[in-house]
């Protein structure tokens, strides 16, 4: 009887876990932009910075984008995309990625993180628009499945980290009015773009988030 009781808590564990979490493709079918090429998506522990590890992920050739769902007795009908930084080079998926994800949904908040594509000539075509291209689909993505992920279409928020900062500034600055989705509150963090951050952190306070 123990044995059966500790099978079925396991089962409700690991399906809680799935729900969480899950990953799916910034694209069906073809990716935009992409073109053939030798890499694969390579993710791996960085120790140089940190003698505990860094989860980085880099060579991207299929984005994706991860969903971690806040708990339904945290739950509000806010939610917020998450674009790690990483200079363009490299995405640092754990610090400023799923660590960030995991917070927000303490919180009662519902993030998605971006694993979008880094610039590289060898893998794509107009290199520069790509990750605003992955960033835009994401936000698209959000907002076209509010529903299911019970969150409010007019309550997403997107953040960015050091380059993700970088990219966020840029996708609302030169693409704002081309958006498929309204923008609930704009955080950029480590970004050089300073101006932003503090106007960033107001609309923060006002809208209540933390």
């Amino acid at each position: 009887m123990t044995k059966l009781i500790t099978t079925i808590f396991l089962l409700m564990s690991f399906n809680t876990l799935l729900k969480s979490q899950q990953v799916i493709p910034l694209y069906e079918g073809k990716i935009p932009n992409a073109k053939p090429c030798n890499e694969t998506d390579h993710e791996f522990i960085d120790t140089s910075w940190d003698k505990n590890g860094i989860l980085t992920v880099d060579k991207i050739t299929k984005p994706t984008l991860t969903i971690y769902e806040a708990p339904n007795e945290k739950r509000t009908s806010a939610a917020v995309v998450i674009c790690p930084g990483g200079g363009y080079s490299i995405l640092a998926a754990g610090h400023e990625g799923a660590d960030v994800a995991k917070a927000f949904n303490n919180a009662g908040i519902t993030a998605f993180v971006v694993r979008y594509r880094l610039p590289k000539d060898e893998c794509m075509t107009n290199k520069s628009f790509v990750p605003l291209m992955d960033a835009q689909q994401a936000l698209y993505i959000a907002r076209k499945n509010a529903k299911q992920y019970g969150i409010d279409s007019n309550k997403i928020g997107i953040m960015g980290f050091s380059a993700g900062g970088h990219l966020v500034h840029i996708l609302i600055s030169l693409y704002a009015k081309n958006l498929p989705v309204q923008i609930f509150v704009l955080i950029l963090c480590c970004s050089f773009i300073l101006s932003s951050v503090s106007m960033t952190v107001l609309v923060i306070e006002a809208q209540g988030i933390i």
